[in-house]
């Protein structure tokens, strides 16, 4: 019998180098290596532009490889779209593009066009039928498990047609990518793993089986490429690349597969689609949100031929499906790289004269709409919710400091000291009104809330200046009892650099979660940022900073990621029946100043 053998690698962009160095070692490379040394074997591979790209930074030798190897007839490439999006993400209108983006960087890059298409993440929808004859490809390759249903659902390979449009299908044998996952969990060892692959070979009997293996999920073990030399040993060298089969077989039955995420790559849990995954992440529907809204602002945009190309690029950046994979969510650098897109985008719109953001737009995709405050340096965006700054891009710099999984700036809460029990209103909806025609002042009002049974209404009064943000505070005491053993906490949560230092200006200590300090203004210090950051209060408070750490999976252990840092500046409150307690909190935000 005749098989397809064939790798692939899915990489998100953003991935720290260890993680690429790693796959090319333990995978990649050897796998290369084995189809080069056997000119009598055939593959197909799968790797992503962000991968390309690298090796020819890091190891230019690697693309020299793939490219002999491409022009000898022994591999054959699979295109994708652009920085790893997935289909069912984008509009009908711009699928085509992305795969064309991709389809001529791999032509130029290695001398070969492409004629099978790799679904990124395995997220099929039934409309990339007729993308294909769009691009002019021939085929998919794509696992028949659908993880919804845990089921299969074709072993050969199939006509599908849709609106009629027609391609080929080439189901990826499960059996093995089920080991591959089952031993990437650690659910046997390494000897057991290359038994049960030998089995498979063995008693697989269809006329043409395709054998896609999982290179990242076997990297985290040294000698775990040996599972090629298997199959290769036990099915022999008659490969035959999904284009030579196409050319001798000219009658493939018909078949159908429906829209739904396939394979063993990740698991999705009870998500059948990627859209149900970002609908149900606030923090991914707020950057998918974020894309839509300037999708649809800049849509009538008229600009010069080459900003509009250079936008259309960003897009094609910023719509990166690798932020959605659930093992990397928590990645900072995945969601940065994605939502680097957008920042940029926002500096080209903030500078263009002819152009005006709106005032609102539902930017975090909650049903509420953000107020939109653009300025010279910086865009803000002042949500309902919390009444607090959600997106704070210095355009200058392209750093979203609000960006990421907390709250926001200047978020409130009250904590009782005897019970140290925080009544937030983080998840509150104030009312929000713009106070002048230039979007420079905003009054925000909070629902009632009560603190030990007794009424309480807080109110907002954020001024934006040029690189100053000034959130003004005021605590009414609306019942008959006064308010005691209450602490007020506004907190400020920033996403900058781990090693970003917030210094107290009169004890010129650092302020952090072990040191918690009475103070009046904080600067910051960074060695690895463009800004410097500075914190002015109405009076001194006391204040301290501690980083939010996340753990994420690697292909080979797991890391503490940082995520963000958050500060806390808080007041003890004595607030008489119908009295109130004013607190101000500046912030001011400046490129830091190169010193020689």
């Amino acid at each position: 019998m005749k098989y397809i053998l064939g790798a692939y690698s899915q990489l998100p962009f953003g991935y720290p180098d260890e993680e690429y160095e790693l796959l090319l070692t333990r995978q990649l490379k050897p796998f290369l290596t084995m189809l080069f040394s056997q000119p009598a074997l055939k593959a197909v591979l799968r790797i992503g532009n962000s991968e390309i790209e690298w090796f020819e930074a890091v190891h230019p030798e690697i693309n020299m490889l793939i490219g002999d190897l491409c022009k000898k007839g022994q591999l054959e490439l699979l295109t994708s779209c652009c920085y790893d999006t997935a289909l069912s993400m984008l509009p009908p209108h711009e699928r085509t593009k992305h795969i064309e983006k991709t389809t001529a960087f791999l032509r130029k890059k290695f001398g070969k066009k492409p004629r099978g298409l790799w679904c990124v993440y395995q997220d099929f929808s039934s409309s990339v039928i007729q993308q294909m004859e769009i691009s002019t490809l021939d085929y998919v390759v794509i696992s028949p498990y659908l993880q919804i249903g845990n089921c299969s659902f074709a072993a050969k390979p199939f006509v599908m047609s849709e609106f009629g449009k027609k391609t080929v299908i080439f189901p990826i044998d499960d059996r093995f990518s089920r080991e591959v996952a089952d031993f990437s969990r650690n659910k046997e060892d390494k000897d057991e793993f290359f038994s049960s692959i030998e089995k498979i070979a063995k008693s697989t009997s269809n006329a043409i089986s395709t054998v896609m293996i999982n290179m990242d999920q076997l990297s985290f073990c040294s000698d775990s490429d040996k599972v090629f030399k298997v199959i290769c040993d036990t099915l022999g060298s008659n490969c035959v690349l999904p284009s030579e089969y196409l050319n001798d077989n000219r009658t493939i039955k018909n078949g159908y597969m429906p829209s739904g995420i396939y394979g063993r790559d990740y698991s999705f849990g009870k998500a059948a689609s990627l859209r149900q995954i970002v609908i149900d992440s606030p923090m991914l529907l707020k950057n998918n949100s974020s894309f839509n809204v300037l999708m649809e602002f800049t849509k009538d945009l008229k600009k010069k031929s080459d900003e509009r190309k250079i936008i259309e690029n960003l897009f094609m950046k910023a719509s990166s499906s690798s932020m959605y994979i659930p093992d990397f969510t928590g990645f900072p650098a995945v969601r940065r790289f994605s939502h680097s897109g957008i920042c940029e985008i926002e500096k080209i719109l903030t500078s263009e004269t002819s152009f005006q953001l709106p005032l609102c737009a539902d930017v975090d995709g909650d049903g509420h709409e953000e107020y939109i405050v653009p300025s010279k340096n910086s865009v803000c965006f002042l949500s309902p919710r919390g009444a607090s700054v959600t997106r704070f891009n210095i355009t200058g710099s392209l750093q979203d400091i609000a960006f990421h999984n907390g709250e926001g700036i200047f978020s409130d809460s009250f904590v009782k000291m005897s019970e140290h029990k925080p009544v937030t209103l983080s998840s509150k909806y104030f009312e929000i009104s713009c106070l002048d025609k230039k979007r420079h002042d905003f009054f925000a009002k909070s629902p009632q809330f009560e603190l030990n049974r007794i009424p309480v209404i807080l109110l907002k009064h954020f001024k934006f200046r040029t690189n100053t943000v000034i959130c003004e505070i005021e605590i009414e005491n609306i019942g008959h009892v006064e308010i005691k053993d209450y602490t007020y906490e506004s907190r400020l949560n920033f996403a900058f650099p781990k090693d970003m230092k917030f210094i107290c200006s009169e004890t010129e200590r650092t302020v952090n979660d072990e040191f918690t300090s009475d103070c009046q203004t904080v600067q910051t210090v960074s060695q690895n940022t463009g800004l410097s950051l500075g914190i002015i209060l109405n009076e001194i408070m006391n204040m301290s900073v501690k980083p939010v750490i996340h753990s994420v999976k690697g292909l080979e252990s797991f890391y503490d990621i940082y995520q963000y840092s958050q500060m806390k500046i808080q007041k003890q409150l004595t607030i008489k029946p119908g009295e109130s307690v004013h607190i101000a909190i500046g912030l001011r935000i400046d490129k830091r100043k190169e010193t020689k």
